[in-house]
């Protein structure tokens, strides 16, 4: 079976720097080179269509630069960053951003592939846990979710209902309340979250625990759980819970 490569993105502003660059890359035979960006608008686009797993990215750019779009990289899964710039004052906000390296120029070759060796080293890494909480998650009653170096175990009957706030969410369930770092689709996306139903663009609700649900105008819904909470559901899901509740009257 043919050795899985890691998917990489150019983004730099001049050419010649990205020329150069994809001849150094196209003699490591573990990469495959998605394309090719020449500014940060661009190279946010490229990101969100491609999925690379590293991104060679330039920091002064016309439009947004290098930092401002590893900033915006928020999602569950962001790719590894290596910075390649000629200007050494950007190494802390770099950082800042969890960039794997930071490479002046001009390039040199032995830098470059120590830089990536760390990008393949922390996707490995990252595709370990993320092995890990698959199997933890196997079974029909737990979700399992990453904050950092931790793994939170859940029972996915507890769970009364999850609402997200940027970067967290919070877990309310009958065993009381956990934040975590982490997002809605991080939980939507295990296998077992045949429970958990999205009813606004920042909250999820367990349908087991569904006492009431009670239609309004402007296809909103309260939905009543156990315990006594109501939430509000957004109108962009009112065929949704249509569905929900003709399974529940079912």
């Amino acid at each position: 079976m043919d050795k899985k490569k890691y998917r990489v993105l150019i983004v730099d502003d001049e050419p010649l720097a990205r020329k150069g660059l994809r001849i150094r890359l196209e003699e490591d035979k573990d990469l495959e080179i998605l394309g090719e960006a020449k500014n940060g608008k661009e190279a946010c686009e490229k990101i969100t269509q491609l999925s690379p797993d590293i991104v060679l990215l330039d920091i002064q750019m016309p439009g947004l630069d290098g930092v401002e779009v590893a900033q915006r990289l928020n999602g569950d899964n962001p790719p590894a960053i290596i910075f390649v710039t000629a200007f050494n004052h950007y190494a802390i906000e770099a950082f800042e951003v969890n960039a794997v390296d930071y490479i002046l120029k001009p390039l040199d070759a032995e830098r470059l592939t120590e830089a990536l060796s760390r990008a393949k080293a922390r996707l490995t890494t990252k595709q370990q846990i993320f092995n890990c909480i698959s199997d933890l998650s196997s079974t029909q009653d737990t979700l399992c979710l990453q904050d950092g170096k931790q793994i939170f175990r859940l029972s996915i009957n507890n769970i009364l209902w999850i609402e997200s706030d940027d970067d967290y969410i919070c877990v309310h369930s009958t065993d009381g309340e956990k934040t975590i770092r982490s997002t809605l689709k991080a939980v939507l996306n295990q296998k077992n979250n045949d429970l958990l139903v999205r009813i606004h663009r920042s909250k999820v609700i367990n349908k087991s625990h569904i006492c009431s649900i009670k239609k309004l105008k402007n296809n909103e819904f309260d939905i009543e759980l156990n315990g006594g909470a109501v939430h509000r559901s957004g109108r962009t899901y009112a065929d949704s819970i249509e569905q929900l509740m003709k399974a529940i009257t079912e």
